[in-house]
């Protein structure tokens, strides 16, 4: 109980004091496309299927504990379960931003 008081103490001296500003550095690896222009047709697709299939199927799908087989196979026809992926390979190549925003 004691030791939880001098944490933060020995966590600065070890490491240094916490940074009060996000890096910039950090804010620079996003992804070189325009988020707006992908964002808005990755996020519009999943939220129709979050709209229209995820939404019908739910109450059976937590009724019978089981697998939700319709909202998968909605995400594989959108094509939403390789946003992430390279377009070189087949996907979107969706940034965290993106992905975030599809949750």
């Amino acid at each position: 109980m004691r030791l939880a008081r001098y944490l933060p103490y020995l966590r600065m001296r070890r490491f240094g004091p916490l940074p009060r500003v996000p890096d910039p550095t950090l804010m620079s690896l996003t992804s070189y496309r325009p988020a707006a222009v992908a964002a808005t047709e990755l996020v519009v697709r999943a939220r129709t299927v979050g709209r229209e299939t995820a939404a019908r199927f739910a109450g059976d799908v937590d009724l019978a504990a089981r697998f939700p087989r319709e909202s998968v196979d909605a995400l594989r026809e959108t094509k939403l379960l390789s946003a992430l992926i390279p377009t070189a390979h087949g996907g979107s190549e969706a940034t965290m931003r993106e992905l975030a925003a599809m949750c």
